[in-house]
């Protein structure tokens, strides 16, 4: 299983279920969310980096790829 971490502009738990439906419609089931750092974690074996940010940004949640492990 990969972890993609991002650096985000979520600042707020508000919305964290819009948020948790979204990654749910491209398979993603697990991630976590850290309002004070302001990066997002997520795992997955097979999406793209790229898709995660494009779905997020439909919400006006930027990401900048941080990592891929």
């Amino acid at each position: 299983m990969k972890q993609i971490s991002f650096q985000t502009n979520l600042d707020s738990p508000l919305g964290i279920q819009l948020i948790k439906e979204t990654l749910a419609s491209l398979g993603i089931t697990r991630f976590s969310v850290d309002f004070i750092s302001h990066s997002l974690e997520v795992f997955s074996e097979w999406i793209a980096p790229e898709r995660i940010a494009e779905a997020l940004k439909k919400l006006d949640i930027h990401c900048q790829l941080l990592a891929v492990k």
